[in-house]
């Protein structure tokens, strides 16, 4: 009876994670491709193809939030099992800590050599400008794109993963909104798609505020 009773909590508790897991990675798949219809329609080709060109760079930084959100989540979970509260504050600060100085180091960095990393991901020099534009604003929040994520990655293990979700989910939903109002309607240009996921990180940046508030 234990052991059903205890299978039972087990397969409701995989199945409270499981959901919002996949939600929150249909997020981002989806928010990729939607914004490349949007930036296609709405500017042309060329900037889809810029944009295309400039995407090794947001794989790169979504390393970044992997290597320390996940790779928290899963330290802190061990310890957690181990009971160990004074390890898991240690662990969630650490990871935090080193998202956010990791974040500061490829922002300086990105910046200073923004044309150096557009060398290296393009080679046709129509498109060198568009690909500089969209790489430049993409530095400018890189902080955001790499701190918020690793955030709602280690949400989840506080218990919270609904909220964990919400945070990915509303930070790509306002990237798309927002996609349409930079370029449609303030006719930013490629620069308005950077912007527009350093817009959706920012309200995804104060729902992370918002639980630090609340619950820690």
């Amino acid at each position: 009876m234990t052991l059903k009773r205890n299978g039972t909590l087990l397969g409701k508790k995989f199945n409270e994670y499981l959901i919002p897991a996949i939600l929150s990675a249909m997020s981002i798949l989806l928010a990729s491709f939607v914004d490349g219809i949007i930036v296609s329609k709405l500017i042309s080709h060329d900037a889809l193809s810029a944009i295309n060109l400039a995407h090794p760079v947001i794989l790169f930084l979504q390393a970044v939030f992997f290597l320390f959100g996940i790779g928290g989540l899963i330290s802190i979970s061990r310890a957690l099992g181990q009971r160990d509260t004074h390890k898991v504050n240690s662990l969630f600060t650490l990871a935090v800590t080193g998202a956010v100085a990791a974040s500061v180091v490829i922002t300086v960095l990105g910046s200073a050599f923004t044309d150096g990393i557009v060398s290296l991901v393009c080679n046709e020099e129509k498109l060198n400008e568009l690909v500089t534009e969209n790489v430049a604003y993409t530095m400018y929040g890189c902080s955001l794109i790499i701190i918020v994520p690793t955030f709602a990655l280690i949400i989840r293990v506080d218990g919270l993963p609904k909220f964990a979700s919400a945070v990915l989910i509303v930070s790509n939903a306002v990237n798309l909104l927002m996609d349409i109002v930079y370029i449609k309607v303030f006719d930013m240009g490629i620069k308005g798609a950077a912007l527009a996921t350093v817009t959706g990180y920012a309200v995804g940046l104060v729902m992370v505020l918002y639980y630090l508030c609340i619950y820690k």
